[in-house]
């Protein structure tokens, strides 16, 4: 194979890797120090981004030590994904229901391009190979 014909695999392999590796961000929770609420948050995965509004602060289990468990500045909570109210309300917190702003998609492109890299690389090799 040529070298720019390696180049060029090469290139479409880093391509396809870097969409394709995008991976759902863990749930959590928000504070907002200044106002005492507290909600439910995910940043979002592939497809989606949400932002946290500003003067908020996310807080996440620290999945290898303790899974069900955040700790924050205003104590701890035990945490479940889907019952985010009773780890705000043991903080002592006003619970404020899900807490981020949709940014759009997280990748720049259509979630089903990430699955086009690896064609775009076979065409692209085909193509060079017949020269």
């Amino acid at each position: 194979m040529r070298a720019a014909a390696r180049i060029v695999v090469a290139l479409g392999l880093a391509l396809a890797a870097r969409e394709s590796l995008a991976a759902p961000a863990p749930s959590g929770i928000a504070i907002n120090p200044q106002t005492k609420e507290c909600g439910g948050y995910w940043a979002g995965d592939e497809d989606v981004r949400y932002a946290l509004p500003p003067g908020w602060k996310d807080y996440y289990p620290d999945y290898a030590k303790d899974p069900d468990r955040i700790v924050t500045e205003y104590g701890t909570c035990v945490f479940d994904q889907l019952r985010e109210q009773s780890c705000c309300e043991a903080l002592g917190l006003t619970f404020v229901g899900e807490v981020g702003q949709k940014q759009g998609c997280a990748i720049g492109g259509p979630p089903a391009a990430s699955a086009l890299g690896p064609l775009l690389v076979f065409v692209l090799w085909l193509g060079l190979r017949r020269r």
